[in-house]
């Protein structure tokens, strides 16, 4: 029985004497830098998905504001529209033949008296709008328009 323990001894052996020491250590060495490297990489990115998914709450946040905010916008603008239209349908049956004749170089004075009564609403319209106008903080990091305070009501001809 000595024979096959001898046999597998020098097998053992030989197989043993194949495989270089500094080869494998350097794998080693090379297997522990790229685990460095995953684990510092794996490590980075798991900072980046974090500000990544705060970044990406506060911008919703802002984008939702935003949007409310034009939302009130279209909705004040589409009243204002709205009442110029009638106020529109009402000239036009108070003063239907400022509405009958295009308006070419030589106005009545009925035109230029609805142009300038026109013009006061549109100023005053305008007035109403801008009064409720975004400005941009003076934080710049923030950026975000907020609603101007409104001062008194809207002046206009």
């Amino acid at each position: 029985m000595d024979a096959p323990d001898s046999a597998s001894r020098v097998f053992c052996s030989r197989i043993l004497s194949m495989v270089n020491v500094d080869d494998v250590n350097a794998i080693i060495l090379a297997q522990k830098n790229m685990l460095d490297r995953f684990e510092k990489t794996n490590e980075m990115l798991v900072n980046f998905n974090n500000l990544s998914s705060t970044r990406l709450q506060q911008m919703s946040e802002r984008f939702l504001h935003h949007t409310r905010t034009l939302m009130e916008m279209k909705r004040d603008l589409d009243s204002i529209f709205r009442r110029i239209r009638t106020l529109k349908g009402k000239l036009a049956r108070q003063y239907p033949e400022a509405f009958n004749h295009p308006l070419s170089g030589q106005e009545t004075s009925c035109q230029l008296e609805f142009l300038d009564w026109a013009q006061g609403i549109f100023s005053r319209a305008r007035s109403d709008v801008y009064s409720e106008h975004l400005k941009v903080s003076k934080d710049k990091s923030q950026m975000s328009p907020v609603l101007a305070p409104q001062s008194g009501p809207p002046q206009g001809g």
